[in-house]
């Protein structure tokens, strides 16, 4: 796309005022007649931004702010109407320069942004960069033929647009309704089509089937297909359980050009999937704008480097994915399903003995069992954070945090993605990555100038994040490892070559952490007999070698085992043989 001239980037630091920033262009100066739609992630970030714009108007006018409009599942003007119909009303009912804010959620707007008509008469400011990609799934089921009949009973995939899905001929309205739930004309059946539906329906999406060698066999024998690009590193499917197509469906510049400007606000922006695929599909040119270029924001990387100290809890041969969280923390066998077993629960717990009595902020994953408060595995003195944590101002008191959420896309997604934005695989995950790392330390501290004194420690799951977020800001603090988890690279090689030294170690963990709590000691010799009396000498050393020591709460004294407690002074010792 050539010469287009209204989409804006403001690329900041987490915490760099640009929202307040954003209230006062709506606010004041030259625009503030202007109409304004203001966009948010979250209901929170919503309410907090308009409660601060409605002041803000008041003590600049006296009156009440009415043209102000919150519209969101909660807070609706008109029951009667769905929240996105509500404020598409809103919206082309304004006229030209009636100086209106509109205020919706992100979901929102993107749902209504094909919608609009009278776009010319707004301005957008999208505070936060969305995610343009969503992958689905869809099922064609074990009869192929079947399968295929009933997706272009209401769908169209054309070969020749990149594998491009569109309603059927003549089937625009019905892929509306289904999309909307409604089955009154296509009937029941049509359910199955609803999820593919919602995203095909939305004209700001194009929607195209991912090429993987899968999805490319089936693609040929349906259509005849000559070969082309095909996405490599996918998993095989399990044997019968169908054949699925992966589709990715993308929000592209189109939609927004007729506004008078959309300001795309956010944290790091020029490193997310949004700037990278627009930018390399579309040609498109952020521009910087002038309110905000002149407009001083705090460079929250320089004014607090030198007070943060950065450190990873994963060994530096290990990448961070939720594949490795989800390993025994011990052997570093995959899939491990018993909690306090996990690598996940290794990490949390080296964070919480990390920072004693200090709390902390931790985000993790959903589906590890620290989704709620009171979950016995939350350390006491951890305070836990969504995996989507944009807006969050109720946390600047807190100096410590443990980012240990990972949102890596899968393969078939990242080389997508990859052929999509040019980018590298590394890259690719990281901007996936990163910003949800980003975003967590943005909720501690270094928001507050009032304590930007006080030292703040930032851990992460591996590695590269570390050096990343040490990259960025300038004189912090290399911590390297925190803690002493093995190399689960190193143990799967370990373990190919002998995978009984790993289930005895593994063995060894597990006796030692059933120990009541008066045993501090048990030597090796004694544990050999209950545990692997067959073993040769040689590979009981390796076995006893391998046990994380850190992770079990036991450190090795010469031939012994010793527990270690909490503040790493050691009890009496008191021995005893293994029965």
């Amino acid at each position: 796309m050539k010469n287009v001239t209204n989409l804006y980037a403001v690329s900041t630091s987490v915490g760099s005022g640009k929202t307040h920033a954003a209230i006062r262009y709506m606010d004041g100066g030259t625009f503030c007649n202007q109409n304004y739609i203001y966009v948010a992630p979250t209901k929170l970030l919503l309410e907090q931004t308009a409660h601060n714009l409605r002041q803000a108007i008041t003590q600049r006018t006296g009156q009440d702010a009415l043209h102000v409009h919150v519209i969101h599942s909660d807070c609706r003007q008109d029951e009667d109407l769905p929240t996105w119909l509500e404020a598409l009303r809103i919206i082309d009912e304004a006229a030209n320069e009636q100086g209106q804010v509109v205020m919706l959620t992100t979901t929102t707007f993107l749902n209504i942004v094909p919608r609009i008509q009278s776009k010319s008469h707004w301005r957008v400011i999208l505070d936060e960069a969305f995610q343009p990609v969503t992958f689905y799934q869809y099922h064609l089921g074990r009869d192929l033929e079947s399968g295929w009949q009933y997706l272009e009973e209401v769908f169209a995939i054309h070969p020749d647009k990149d594998y491009l899905i569109t309603p059927a001929p003549g089937c625009e309205d019905k892929v509306a309704e289904i999309a909307s739930g409604n089955y009154e004309r296509s009937g029941d059946q049509a359910q199955g089509h609803q999820g593919l539906a919602a995203l095909v329906a939305n004209p700001a999406r194009r929607c195209e089937v991912v090429q993987t060698k899968k999805a490319r066999m089936l693609l040929e024998a349906r259509y005849g297909l000559s070969p082309g690009v095909v996405i490599d590193g996918i998993a095989e499917e399990e044997e019968g359980s169908g054949s699925i197509l992966l589709v990715a469906c993308y929000f592209t510049p189109e939609e927004f050009l007729g506004f008078r400007e959309v300001i795309f606000m956010a944290a790091l922006f020029d490193r997310t999937i949004l700037y990278y695929l627009w930018q390399k599909q579309f040609g498109i040119r952020f521009r910087p704008h002038g309110f905000f270029e002149h407009t001083p924001l705090r460079d929250t990387h320089r004014e607090q480097g030198r007070h943060i100290a950065i450190g990873h809890l994963l060994h530096p041969d290990d990448s961070t994915s939720k594949m490795n969280l989800s390993r025994n923390r011990v052997t570093g066998e995959a899939n491990e399903s018993k909690t306090g077993q996990r690598v996940i629960d290794a990490l949390v717990q080296a964070a919480g003995e990390r920072f004693k009595e200090q709390p902390f902020l931790l985000q993790v994953n959903d589906g590890y069992g620290y989704e709620k408060s009171a979950s016995p595995l939350l350390p006491s003195n951890a305070i836990k954070i969504p995996t989507l944590s944009h807006g969050l101002n109720d946390y600047k008191d807190i100096h410590h945090v443990a980012a240990l959420a990972v949102t890596n896309p899968n393969p078939q997604e990242a080389g997508w993605v990859m052929n999509k934005t040019g980018l590298s695989h590394k890259e690719t995950l990281m901007a996936y990555r990163i910003h949800t790392t980003y975003q967590a330390v943005g909720r501690t501290s270094i928001r507050c100038r009032s304590n930007g004194q006080e030292q703040k420690v930032f851990l992460v799951v591996g590695y590269d994040d570390a050096k990343f977020l040490h990259d960025l800001f300038p004189q912090s603090r290399w911590l390297g490892q925190v803690g002493k988890l093995p190399s689960f690279s190193l143990l799967q090689q370990q373990g190919k070559a002998d995978g009984n030294i790993l289930r005895t170690a593994k063995a060894i963990c597990q006796y030692l952490q059933s120990l009541p709590d008066e045993i501090c000691r048990v030597s090796s010799r004694a544990l050999k007999p209950a545990i692997a009396p067959d073993m040769a000498p040689r590979s009981w050393a390796k076995a006893t070698g391998l046990v994380a020591v850190e992770v079990t709460g036991w450190i090795r004294q010469g031939s012994s085992f010793v527990r270690q407690t909490f503040s790493d002074l050691f009890e009496e010792d008191s021995e005893v043989l293994a029965a």
